[in-house]
């Protein structure tokens, strides 16, 4: 399993018209299944050319950027009912610039993010203490919709 199907464990936190994260407790174990399933080649560190090639399939239309819409779709086509939480974690990767296309500008930024020792690597440990106290802040966004979600698009559904 890819990190793009890591979006399905994450289908279980867009429920309604709030966001149920604490049915991904406890987040330790979520978070590491999520690592498992990145690492492509399993050797216990997710490098940042891995983290890269696992958002191409986001890029519909292969321009090497993968823009909001594209992102968002994507993740609608795999679980509708994480339209809100998409929007919130797209704000997350698109951070260098903020300028709603994901390039490898952004893969960087957010992978150093990840590398809480700053060493260049990514170990499982990072990850998971990364990814848990993501999904704790976001036990306080209920019906909260981060960044661009309603201001753009109006609602918190997949359309």
């Amino acid at each position: 399993m890819r990190f793009h199907t890591c979006v399905l464990l994450l289908a279980l936190v867009g429920l309604g018209a709030g966001i149920n994260v604490l049915l991904l407790k406890p987040y330790d174990v979520t978070a590491a299944h999520m690592y498992d399933s990145s690492d492509s080649n399993h050797d216990g560190i997710f490098t940042l050319e891995e983290f890269a090639a696992e958002f191409k399939v986001y890029d519909i239309n292969h321009d090497g950027a993968v823009t909001r819409h594209e992102y968002t779709a994507y993740v609608c086509f795999l679980s509708p009912t994480l339209y809100q939480i998409s929007h919130y974690m797209y704000d997350e990767y698109d951070i260098a610039p903020a300028d709603h296309h994901l390039k490898q500008a952004d893969y960087s930024a957010f992978y150093h993010k990840l590398d809480a020792d700053h060493d260049g690597t990514v170990q499982r440990s990072e990850w998971i203490s990364w990814w848990s106290q993501k999904f704790a802040s976001l036990e306080t966004a209920n019906a909260h919709t981060h960044g661009q979600a309603d201001s753009i698009h109006g609602n918190h559904h997949c359309h």
